[in-house]
């Protein structure tokens, strides 16, 4: 029986500690002990006059397992176990009152029945891990049958494909971080080096650590806004677990919903609105825009504002699959009942080829996230758009950045000014559009060094040209009084979104932040650290030089971090040839996300020698080198 994880952080155990004694104190202590108090505090809270000494014979009638959860949950738990003389079918309602927290456990009716200690302790201990990890059930159920029809082929994943929707098996299955590192390879091929995974049954804790790094690090490099840590996954922590999964999964369910792929989204782009503009829309903006387009199309006049309540009477889902498949009829409209509108309209979706992920429940629920998913899913199986017209795709084709080499810088950049959790930002998708107003760059240089921009004159949503050209001016103004080298960039060329005006200046800041993270290390330093950390031959003098394009110098760097964490014979070492290269460089920066890296450059960088980019990925070496030596 494993006692549960006591959450000394949780509010719920503030008033639990005794004259005298510490939270740490608490947690250090017996298990029985804490969990006691915590049933007899929620039942002086509901009023009962008993407390318990134990978790048998004080709790075998159902009595206190009934009232607890009435206290903690009164919305989902009724009292109606109480009114069952029968002594199983009243635990079984006591344990179905449980589920409805998020309790999943194999113990039975007659378990709780027996009065054993252990049984009702552990039983206790689940009601309490479920209190105060609290999670949304149907979005793991819905990410699990996702995960089941993305995974169902992979060889490596037999004994953990399929994961039982309506269990919590899923928790377990992911915190070796193998299906986590598949996923983000589904999402972009490649950016986890499957040489790197640890995939022996048997592994340790540590390499589900490294497994569990390397596939956060790895999903924050192609731009997911992931919270969770590897403590969370490998405790268990369910709502962290499943905000993971969601951030992992988006891209996967969002990734061919652009331009790009539709050219027909063109006809998205609303009056004075420029092409530019339609294009920082993310993926979720684009399905709202496609919804409304729908909608306008059959001559409805509500628009779609969110996926929330604006869904939750099934209304326009209805309309919007009707006019896209007139077989999809539009009888829930006839319907007062929301669960019988959504059961409709989830009878509708697979006319049109949709996978059905979702209950009818989460559509009056208005569950945002898995109405989002479920709208992309009816876009991806029939936008109802008809094919792009000629001009339509030639106008596409010339929005693709064909400077493959800026475009990735550009990517990079992204990725970093979405880690910095800009208030106010959701996600940057189109970084030269989006610095136009130099809003953006006002709030990167004031997170990098807070008091440095006058936001007196700064005007935060003006369309006006020359309030605008303010803006931009302020930009460079702070990047200089802050010490940034701003050459020969006026605010015209932030106001045009020039390119490469644009990502100097993001590079500037980059810079700065980057070496301020590791505090204030210089370039020169950050080398001479390195130097003394590699063999003679692989010394450096400067991150331009060409010989660091076979990936050896940083392979030796980490080596030198954790011995353990390369396999040398994964490396090619004499006379790599251009693949031997990519290869060596795809293992370095996986390894190195496995140690704790957070990593902005992908490994073209390396094999080209970018090295403004080798600069931000030696400052992130140089910080897990130092946290890995606290830890030591």
């Amino acid at each position: 029986m494993v006692p549960p994880k006591v959450i000394i952080s949780h509010p719920d155990s503030d008033d639990l500690v005794k004259e005298g004694e510490t939270k740490e104190d608490l947690a250090k202590g017996p298990v029985d002990d804490f969990l006691k108090r915590w049933v007899n505090k929620h039942l002086k809270l509901a009023g009962h006059p008993k407390q318990i000494d134990n978790f048998g014979d004080d709790c075998k009638d159902g009595e206190v397992y009934t009232v607890l959860l009435n206290n903690i949950a009164p919305n989902d738990c009724d009292k109606s176990p109480l009114e069952e003389s029968d002594p199983v079918q009243r635990m079984t309602k006591v344990i179905n009152n449980a589920k409805k927290i998020g309790v999943d456990t194999a113990i039975t009716p007659e378990d709780l029945n027996s009065g054993k200690e252990d049984l009702g302790r552990l039983f206790v201990g689940e009601i309490y891990n479920a209190y105060t990890n609290p999670y949304n059930v149907n979005e793991k159920e819905c990410y699990c049958k996702i995960i089941n029809d993305l995974l169902k082929d992979d060889e490596d994943l037999k004994a953990k494909i399929p994961i039982v929707p309506e269990s919590n098996e899923v928790f377990k299955k992911i915190k070796d971080g193998l299906i986590l590192a598949k996923l983000v390879n589904l999402s972009a091929p490649g950016t986890v080096d499957e040489r790197v995974i640890v995939k022996d049954p048997g592994m340790t804790t540590e390499d589900k650590e490294s497994n569990i790094n390397l596939t956060i690090n790895s999903a924050k490099s192609i731009g997911c806004m992931i919270e969770s840590s590897s403590d969370d996954v490998l405790n268990e922590v369910r709502k962290a677990d499943i905000d993971l999964l969601y951030q992992i999964l988006k891209p996967i369910i969002y990734k061919k919903i652009c331009v790009q792929e539709y050219p027909q989204m063109l006809r998205f782009k609303q009056e004075k609105e420029e092409i530019e503009e339609l294009l920082t829309l993310g993926p979720e903006d684009f399905l709202k825009r496609w919804f409304n387009y729908i909608l306008t199309q059959a001559k409805y006049d509500k628009k779609l504002g969110n996926f929330s309540d604006d869904v939750k009477d099934s209304e326009k889902y209805t309309i919007l699959l009707n006019q896209i498949d007139p077989n999809c009829d539009k009888s829930a409209l006839d319907e007062s009942d929301l669960l019988v509108k959504a059961t409709k309209v989830l009878e509708n979706a697979p006319k049109i080829g949709a996978r059905i992920y979702i209950k009818n429940e989460d559509i009056p629920s208005g569950n945002e996230h898995l109405n989002k998913f479920f709208s992309a899913e009816l876009f991806m199986a029939n936008h109802g758009l008809g094919e792009a017209t000629n001009e339509e795709k030639m106008q596409a084709s010339k929005l693709v950045d064909d400077d493959a080499e800026g475009g990735r810088e550009e990517r990079s950049f992204r990725t970093w000014i979405n880690s910095l959790k800009l208030d106010g930002v959701k996600k940057v998708n189109n970084l030269y559009e989006e610095c136009r107003s130099a809003i953006l760059l006002l709030k990167m240089i004031d997170k990098i060094k807070p008091g440095s921009v006058n936001w007196k004159i700064v005007e935060l949503k003006s369309k006006n040209p020359f309030k605008i050209g303010v803006n931009c001016q302020e930009a460079i103004d702070a990047s200089k009084r802050c010490g940034y080298s701003i050459i020969s960039i006026g605010n015209k060329d932030i106001q045009e979104g020039k390119k490469k005006h644009i990502l100097a200046i993001v590079w500037q800041l980059m810079k700065a932040h980057t070496l301020k993270v590791i505090g204030e290390k210089s370039e020169d330093e950050l080398i001479k650290w390195a130097n003394g950390r590699v063999s003679a031959n692989r010394k450096i003098k400067s991150l331009k030089e060409k010989k660091l394009s076979d990936g050896l110098f940083w392979i030796e760097l980490l080596a030198s971090i954790e011995p353990k964490c390369i396999r040398w014979d994964f490396v090619v070492k004499d006379n790599p040839s251009s693949k031997d290269k990519e290869m060596n460089a795809k293992y370095a920066l996986s390894v190195a996300r496995g140690l704790g890296a957070m990593i902005f450059c992908v490994w073209e960088d390396i094999t080209e020698v970018k090295s403004k980019l080798l600069l931000t990925f030696l400052a992130s070496l140089y910080d897990v080198a130092q946290n890995h030596e606290k830890k030591e």
